[in-house]
């Protein structure tokens, strides 16, 4: 597929700090792609360089196969969007809108039909929203507005710098919907900054996750999920239980607690011999009669049973050495069970991931 943005090796430091350490991607054309990580692990430096504000030390940035490291952020093709609205609170909708169009010479005729069409596409009706101040609006309405300012002057890319942070749940659950809904029907490439895993998973056609100024991962949401590169990306995506121990020649995992654990070629794809870590995911991981029949099934003891609406989670010891956590859905299959039973626990051997220990 076409690459829309290249990073060929590029590092920027501030000072000591050195925000980049000589990072390289390739983002595709028409893709939805997030930047994911914790604070200060250099996924806004990489978008501010991306658009022109930030100037890497060393490296290239390609847009359209260009390179642009000397070009200003006007003459990039980009759109920009913070967090926080940008937005003119004294203004209409459609002035807001119509903002970069008038800057750029546009007529009205051609500003007016542009307008329509944004609206729609944001399922804003012209008639509702056009006239209305963005004071009058609520906060997922003044980000689409927003968005949708960035996005009529037609850029190649939209850059969004966690642009749903100021929200409250509900809506920004909502947004998150409509953000994939609208980057599918405008086509345009949209990278994504965000330290929620869970907007990363649900929006991106592919993340990459960074730490300390370095990629550690990129992959689709499912790759990134259930085979994590290494242990602070297996740690940083949703939860996990991890174990440490050791890997045989036989392709089997032993640790305290737990011996002769059966791996698959998929559970090792690097197949890692000595010291590692054992990642499994806490709802693949059954319990009691539904772990009847798998390879890697143990006992264990119920140290604690939380009810958590949808599913339940139960902290199960084994050996007293070690505790796991599993997630059993729906949450009525625990009923039976009480804190101090003795249960069997168990996973196949496809639903784990042996991961490098550092």
């Amino acid at each position: 597929m076409e690459a829309e943005v290249e990073i060929e090796k590029v590092k920027k430091s501030f000072g000591p700090i050195k925000a980049l350490k000589e990072v390289s991607l390739t983002i595709r054309k028409n893709e939805f792609f997030s930047l994911l990580g914790p604070s200060g692990c250099g996924k806004t430096t990489l978008l501010r360089i991306i658009a022109g504000l930030e100037f890497p030390d060393e490296g290239v940035v390609r847009l359209g196969g260009r390179v642009v490291n000397d070009v200003p952020p006007h003459k990039r093709g980009v759109g920009l969007v913070f967090q926080g609205t940008a937005v003119f609170p004294h203004m209409t909708v459609y002035d807001n809108i119509a903002f970069g169009l008038k800057m750029r010479g546009y007529k009205k005729d051609e500003i007016d039909e542009k307008i329509h069409k944004m609206l729609e596409i944001m399922n804003m009706p012209f008639e509702i929203y056009a006239k209305k101040r963005v004071d009058q609006l609520s906060g997922g309405e003044r980000q689409r507005v927003e968005i949708a300012r960035s996005l009529i002057i037609e850029p190649n890319v939209l850059l969004l710098d966690e642009p749903l942070g100021p929200l409250d749940l509900k809506i920004r659950q909502k947004m998150q919907i409509e953000l994939k809904r609208l980057q599918k029907r405008v086509g345009t490439t949209f990278i994504y900054v965000t330290h929620d895993q869970g907007e990363a998973l649900t929006m991106s056609d592919r993340i990459a996750v960074m730490q300390r100024g370095e990629v550690q991962q990129v992959g689709t949401p499912e790759e990134i999920y259930l085979r994590p590169a290494n242990r602070f990306v297996a740690e940083f995506i949703g939860e996990t239980n991890l174990i440490e121990g050791r890997v045989s020649g036989d392709n089997t995992f032993a640790a305290d607690g737990l011996r002769s654990v059966i791996l698959s070629s998929s559970s090792n794809p690097e197949n890692i011999m000595g010291d590692a870590v054992l990642s499994i995911r806490p709802e693949k991981i059954l319990v009691g009669d539904e772990s009847a029949g798998l390879v890697n099934r143990f006992e264990g003891v119920v140290e604690e049973k939380i009810y958590m609406g949808a599913y339940a989670v139960l902290k199960v010891s084994i050996d007293d050495k070690m505790a796991l956590t599993v997630q059993v859905q729906p949450a009525e299959k625990v009923n039976g069970i009480r804190v101090g039973q003795r249960i069997q626990v168990g996973w196949s051997p496809e639903d784990a991931t042996v991961v490098k220990p550092t």
